[in-house]
């Protein structure tokens, strides 16, 4: 960035030109006065050619590539040739246009800050082009050149953009390529802040004398701005920017417990995911408690001695005690197998083995 005349202000607000500023358009425009040409019979002009042109309105851009018709009936066919140019134009305006490197990020940086667009385009193309490359949101005026009475160099156009904002010219830097961009700063008394990489070569630009030079976008980061006032209303951003600002759900909703992620590598580069460790289960039964006091209740049955006061202590619980064991000698079958009534019938006196 290289400082032509020394300003001490900081810029509060921010106007931009469109081609050759904020978008290269510089091909589609081409194509388009090419496609005019080859209707009246005329060869092609080269892309540098035609984007000299650029920088005073749709209806300079046609005449200028007309230029060598000649004849009385020129008039009628430069008329002819701009219905032409804004039916092909409006079809093919975004198959090459594009925006300069660094004008996401710049506009970002700034999005604190009033940004408008002042543009000789037409508002048929200026509004589609700007919605076309998703950035129409973070501008709050964009005046076009059929919305004034006089475009750039005439100051008009940027005194609209300031109208109602409550900012002083002197603090607000207009941004553009051309030489247009640069008398119309002047004449308002903004900064004019030129941008080298545009469509105007830069030697014209440089004869245009504007305060500050542009090699490309990221010289922004150096430029001397202060956000606006506090009480001053921000910015109305897009759809688009609030769809891409609202919350999406989590994925670890969407995804059920400990299913695994799915691999978004190549196949030949994804691995097995890894699987969650689970704790080791026991298999088999606890081991049974064997107690040390006494012969056991099964034992003492099977002898036909009473429970005696061995059996009432470790190992013998106070219901169990008077209770005969569930199975007896020449009775292979257990308790679980013959079931509760088998268990009655042997408890009875007298009673045979089922």
């Amino acid at each position: 960035m290289s400082r032509q005349q020394s300003r001490r202000r900081r810029a509060e607000a921010f106007i931009f030109d469109l081609d050759g500023t904020l978008v290269d358009s510089g091909r589609d425009l081409a194509v388009s006065a090419n496609f005019v040409r080859a209707r009246f019979g005329l060869p092609e002009l080269p892309e540098p050619v035609v984007v000299s042109f650029v920088g005073d309105g749709v209806g300079k851009l046609v005449e200028r590539a007309l230029a060598d018709l000649g004849g009385p009936s020129a008039a009628e066919r430069v008329a002819e040739g701009l219905g032409v140019f804004m039916d092909h134009h409006d079809r093919h305006c975004l198959d090459h246009s594009r925006l300069y490197p660094g004008v996401l990020e710049t506009l970002r940086r700034f999005a604190d800050f009033p940004l408008m667009v002042a543009t000789n385009k037409s508002r048929r193309f200026a509004v589609k082009v700007l919605a076309g490359l998703h950035v129409d949101g973070a501008f709050r005026r964009v005046v076009c050149g059929d919305d004034v009475a006089r475009r750039k160099p005439d100051p008009e156009p940027l005194a609209l953009c300031l109208q109602g904002l409550g900012v002083d010219p002197r603090d607000v830097a207009m941004v553009g390529d051309g030489t247009n961009d640069v008398l119309a700063a002047r004449a308002l008394g903004c900064t004019a802040v030129g941008c080298a990489f545009g469509l105007t070569a830069r030697d014209r630009l440089l004869a245009a004398g504007p305060d500050l030079v542009l090699e490309s976008f990221a010289d922004t980061r150096r430029a001397p701005s202060r956000p606006p006032p506090p009480g001053r209303p921000a910015r109305l951003p897009s759809a688009r920017a609030l769809a891409l600002a609202a919350p999406r759900p989590a994925r670890a909703r969407r995804r059920r417990a400990g299913r695994p992620r799915r691999d978004l590598r190549p196949p030949g580069r994804q691995v097995a995911p890894a699987r969650r460790r689970r704790r080791p289960r026991r298999h088999g039964r606890r081991p049974r408690r064997r107690h040390a006091a006494g012969p056991g209740r099964r034992a003492a049955h099977a002898a036909g001695a009473e429970p005696g006061p061995e059996l009432a202590g470790r190992g013998a619980h106070p219901r169990t005690q008077d209770r005969p064991s569930p199975r007896r000698d020449g009775d292979p079958a257990p308790l679980h197998r013959r079931g509760r009534r088998g268990l009655q019938r042997r408890m009875e006196p007298g009673a045979a083995p089922g």
